[in-house]
């Protein structure tokens, strides 16, 4: 957990983590989450984010294993500078490292479109994650 934490700081220098859990009403698929999770130990880790190729990135993962129930939804991909929207340098960099065409607009997900689905509740917020309004 702590190694996890540390991965990221906000200008405080406190970890930016969301930490939220699935509805009631879906806690009856938990179980089966956690089995399908367990299926794909030792899957390789897909780092062009692309759904169903028999990879998976971590928001594919648990998007994959809360499936039956629809927790999370699917969206456009972006990785666009929403100020200019000119593709951001970082993933023309990235993807072409890859050897890849940037997905832009495939279907996909991230832990920000998961933050906000209907179907959780954010139970806790870690320091102060870009985007998140905090209300004290």
């Amino acid at each position: 957990l702590d190694s996890f934490l540390n991965r990221s700081f906000d200008n405080e220098n406190n970890p930016k983590v969301i930490v939220a859990r699935v509805k009631k009403q879906y806690k009856h698929n938990i179980n089966d989450a956690i089995s399908f999770l367990k299926k794909k130990i030792g899957t390789q880790y897909d780092h062009a984010f692309i759904i169903n190729n028999n990879m998976y990135y971590c928001s594919e993962l648990i998007y994959e294993a809360f499936l039956n129930d629809s927790i999370f939804e699917l969206k456009p991909m972006t990785f666009l500078n929403p100020e200019t929207g000119d593709t951001l340098q970082v993933w023309k960099d990235y993807y072409t490292d890859l050897g890849m065409k940037i997905p832009q607009n495939e279907p996909g997900i991230n832990p920000g479109i998961m933050s906000l689905s209907e179907n959780i509740d954010i139970v806790h917020i870690y320091g102060s994650p870009d985007g998140i309004q905090i209300n004290q």
